[in-house]
């Protein structure tokens, strides 16, 4: 169970107005400047059942993103950096993107004690060649009033064999591909230099 300040700085971490210290220099994620930055260290509080330890999570998130009238409403990209070489297949694939969904919308859920079946959240992935997966989650927006929301995502690992680092690139939005957002998304993941070459 997720301890209460833990999950205080959760809720800081997700857009919540709380005022503690955090780590505010970008590591990976250097740009946009005018998306807001977060970065949390991993093993991560509000999905224990992910069992990668060594390594942080950076966010960028688009302006208005917790706002549902805004135009780049829950659009936003992430990085999870692991100090190991991790491989995802189709299936494992899943299996991440599910527990990281399903703890986080149940924490936020929780905290506000808002009832959401959290079993209904659902990840389809497909094969592609502009990433290694795109496809969706159905998730529910705990962070407002809980509606489901189907949001579209890009997946790729890129891995550094000098530094044994792989990295879980995510591009997340319930717009369509065709918007501009997207745009903004696609020049986040192609500005990234990881593979060390």
């Amino acid at each position: 169970m997720i301890k209460t300040y833990k999950l205080i700085v959760l809720l800081l971490f997700f857009g919540c107005q709380f005022s503690i210290a955090q780590d505010k220099t970008p590591i990976i994620l250097k740009t946009p400047t005018d998306w807001r930055y977060e970065k949390i260290d991993l093993p991560l509080d509000f999905a224990p059942s992910i069992k990668y330890k060594n390594g942080f999570e950076e966010l960028r998130f688009a302006p208005g993103m917790f706002d549902t009238k805004a135009e780049k409403y829950f659009s936003y990209a992430f990085v999870i950096a692991i100090n190991d070489n991790v491989t995802l297949p189709k299936r494992k694939a899943k299996q991440l993107l599910y527990k990281y969904y399903r703890g986080l919308c149940y924490a936020v859920a929780n905290s506000k004690k808002m009832a959401i079946d959290t079993s209904k959240i659902k990840i389809d992935l497909k094969r592609q060649k502009k990433a290694n997966y795109t496809g969706t989650v159905v998730y529910f927006d705990t962070f407002n009033s809980g509606e489901e929301l189907l949001l579209n995502i890009d997946l790729d690992v890129v891995k550094n064999k000098k530094t044994n680092t792989s990295y879980i690139i995510g591009l997340v939005s319930p717009k369509s591909k065709k918007e501009a957002v997207w745009s903004e998304l696609y020049a986040i993941r192609n500005s990234l230099d990881l593979t060390g070459k």
